[in-house]
């Protein structure tokens, strides 16, 4: 009896290990915005605000905890948006910014603003580039299916 629940611990170790590498996929409502560290700064938290014309409409951060503290090289955080969160139909604004927790939790802004028309159940991925706070850049606005 315990070599078949140790087993099946062993089945379902492997399986959770081997599901952590897919990406998200967004409901038909939602969207996704992927944000993929290709840095080799230690990132450990990202907010995304989002303006329509130049007036703030929300905010979300989001942190790594999944296998660790900090987002290695390679590795991506994800904002889900709803469609109460903002105007799918209008152009919306991003800034995407760093919360640096080893720098008093100061926030970073990453490069400018960046235009975006939302469609429900679509997911974009943004890329992370640079060494250092201040110089790091968001690049390869993708947009998938």
């Amino acid at each position: 009896m315990k070599r078949l629940l140790l087993m099946v611990m062993i089945l379902l170790f492997l399986a959770a290990c081997s599901s952590q590498e897919k990406s998200m996929e967004p409901a038909k409502d939602t969207v996704l915005i992927e944000v993929k560290n290709s840095t080799e700064y230690e990132i450990y938290s990202l907010e995304l605000r989002y303006y329509h014309t130049e007036m703030l409409f929300g905010s979300q951060q989001t942190m790594k905890a999944e296998d660790g503290p900090r987002l290695r090289k390679g590795e991506s955080l994800a904002f889900i948006l709803e469609e109460s969160d903002l105007n799918f139909e209008q152009e919306v604004f991003f800034e995407l910014a760093l919360i640096d927790v080893l720098n008093n939790r100061k926030r970073v802004v990453i490069g400018e603003k960046f235009p975006l028309t939302l469609k429900k159940g679509k997911r974009y991925q943004l890329k992370l580039t640079g060494d250092a706070p201040n110089n790091l850049a968001v690049t390869g606005l993708e947009e998938e299916s």
